[in-house]
């Protein structure tokens, strides 16, 4: 998706030494899981992945590392609704997924071009 676009910025996008941890323990965690765990569950990885970027960019925004953060607050409350349709509607969060990352493409995709 990135390769050949430029860079977006050299701006640093802190973290927490807590909040590094958390994260590294969720993405660890979830590959455990993935490997040992809830097989039978069809969306749970891909819960687990959504989980983990809500988290991260929350975790960013929080230590305010993002110099706009219109975009990555939109898309946190985004993650959030999609992550309520597992279990209610499979179909509807296979297509927030879907969407969600095609979003996402297109703000990369904006960010490398206004540089």
């Amino acid at each position: 998706i990135w390769e050949g676009m430029g860079h977006m910025s050299e701006r640093t996008l802190p973290l927490l030494e807590e909040e590094y941890y958390e994260l590294l323990s969720f993405f660890m965690s979830t590959a455990f899981l993935l490997c040992h765990g809830e097989q039978d569950e069809e969306y749970y990885p891909a819960m687990r992945m959504v989980d983990a970027a809500k988290r991260l960019t929350r975790a960013i925004i929080a230590s305010g590392g993002f110099e706009d953060e219109a975009w990555p607050g939109q898309f946190v409350e985004r993650l959030g609704q999609g992550l309520s349709l597992l279990g209610t509607d499979d179909e509807a969060f296979v297509a927030f997924v879907g969407e969600s990352t095609r979003l996402m493409a297109r703000e990369v995709k904006r960010r490398a071009m206004a540089e």
